[in-house]
């Protein structure tokens, strides 16, 4: 008995705690558009668009919606692990990227090209974050 209990407690933590592992496929499924992925240099890397509609207004009534269409470049790790490690490497050296906002989901890095006109790219990984779960 206790062998059938230790078992299904070892089944329930392994199930449990491992992270979803994200491709770029899952990218395109949200409407990331662009990285073929045709060349076997760049099947980790991903360079395309994002569109992300802003809604302004209230819960009751949208007095505007519009489209930015922001650039992006992705890099897909093997795990969270070596996508963390990436993350304190862009910390130790933050001229790398400068001119992107960094998202960092499970084991995907997501880069924002900064534009002058849209100032709120949390929002946008957050939302991100939001869509491909």
């Amino acid at each position: 008995m206790k062998k059938i209990l230790l078992t299904i407690t070892l089944l329930i933590l392994v199930i449990g705690c491992t992270e979803k592992v994200y491709t770029f496929d899952d990218l395109r499924d949200i409407g990331f558009e662009g990285g073929d992925g045709s060349s076997a240099v760049d099947s980790n890397r991903f360079v395309g668009t994002y569109e992300y509609v802003i809604s302004e207004g209230n819960a009751m009534e949208l007095t505007r919606r519009y489209p930015v269409l922001l650039n992006v470049i992705a890099n897909r790790f093997e795990d969270t692990k070596s996508a963390n490690e990436y993350k304190e490497f862009l910390k130790s050296n933050p001229q790398t990227l400068s001119g992107y906002h960094k998202c960092f989901i499970n084991n995907l890095y997501i880069g924002l090209k900064k534009d002058p006109n849209y100032s709120n790219y949390q929002k946008v990984c957050d939302f991100i974050a939001i869509d491909i779960k």
